[in-house]
Parts: structure tokens; C-alpha cells; sequence
């Protein structure tokens, strides 16, 4: 899939589609190569990262991926991609390579999607926070990682992630709440 065709999918997305404001946008590595993708509906409800996000951030299990989709972008969340060119594969050297060549595109993803709020940030992975963190800071963003990476959601650190993501939102006094279980 081509970077504008993933970014079409996001862009459905965006809360201010759905009469929100954009409040916290995650930046992940890339899309896998498998060729899932985060925002394609027609892709699995059980994708790991959308199941884990949805598990993380609603506590539900929604009946198709649209449906949690919407319940996120109402929620005035987005996640971003450093790179749209699959690098999962790649060495953590090669992925930092890539995500920092990157970095311009990143940003003026992030300004065109922020351009009437100013979000909060949270870069996720270590291979992202090391690569561009210092970068997005210089360029005043909104990064709330204070210091810190976020592990990614997955690959069973999703304990690690949702203990990291509550201490950020409780820092910076955001009051959306993060679930450790299922609800519903």
C-alpha cells in the first residue's frame, strides 16, 4: 500500500471528521509489512494493535473494526505513522535510519493534522523515541513522553504500555480513562 493510501484510510478517522477535537496522537514505527494496517476496516477486528488500543483505551470489544474506529476518532484520538514505509522487518539501526530520514515528512504530517489544536503527543517505541524525539521537542510539539519511550502495544507489553500511558495522562491531567481489562 502506497503512504498516501494508508494516510487516507487515518484521515477518515480524524475527529474532527466526527465534530471532535484531535487530543492525543500516538506516533507508531510504521505500518507492518504484513500489509495490515491500524485504520483499514477491512482488515481483522483481532489485528494485535487494534485490539490491544481498543482493549487499552475503550475496555470494549467492538462488533466490526469500523465501530471502534469511531469510538477512538470520537474520542479525539489518531495514530500516526513515523514512516509509512514497512520497517518491522528491518534491523533497529535500519528502522532508526529510516524513521529519522523521515523526520520533515513526519512533521508537516503532524502540522497538517494538528493544524487547529495542539495535541498531545506520545511517541511510542524505542526505535521512534530515539529517532525523533529531541527532533519533534526542538520543533515545539506537544510530546508528553516526558523523557521517556512508550513501549509499543503489543508483543505482550501491553502491561508496560498501559502503566506508562496513565502515568502520562496523569501528569498532564488527562482524564480519559485506560483499561486493564475488558468491560463489556
Amino acid at each position: 500500500m502506497k503512504e498516501e493510501d494508508y494516510k487516507k484510510l487515518r484521515n477518515n478517522y480524524h475527529p474532527k471528521n466526527f465534530g471532535k477535537d484531535l487530543e492525543v496522537v500516538f506516533i507508531f514505527e510504521s505500518p507492518p509489512a504484513s500489509g495490515k494496517c491500524f485504520y483499514n476496516t477491512a482488515g481483522d477486528k483481532n489485528e494485535n494493535l487494534y485490539r490491544d488500543t481498543m482493549k487499552c483505551f475503550s475496555g470494549r470489544k467492538f462488533l466490526t473494526k469500523t465501530a471502534g474506529l469511531n469510538w477512538f476518532a470520537n474520542d479525539g484520538y489518531l495514530i500516526v505513522d513515523a514512516s509509512y514505509k514497512p520497517i518491522n522487518e528491518l534491523t533497529n539501526n535500519d528502522r532508526q535510519q529510516i524513521i529519522f530520514e523521515n523526520r520533515f515528512n513526519l512533521m508537516t504530517d503532524l502540522e497538517n493534522l494538528s493544524i487547529d489544536s495542539n495535541p498531545y503527543i506520545i511517541v511510542v517505541t524505542k526505535n521512534v523515541y530515539d529517532s525523533i524525539y529531541q527532533f519533534l521537542l526542538s520543533k515545539n510539539f506537544n510530546i508528553i513522553n516526558d523523557y521517556r519511550f512508550v513501549n509499543y502495544n503489543g508483543n505482550w507489553q501491553q502491561t508496560k504500555f498501559r502503566k506508562i500511558i496513565k502515568e502520562i495522562f496523569n501528569k498532564h491531567h488527562i482524564t480519559k480513562k485506560i483499561y486493564d481489562n475488558y468491560i463489556c
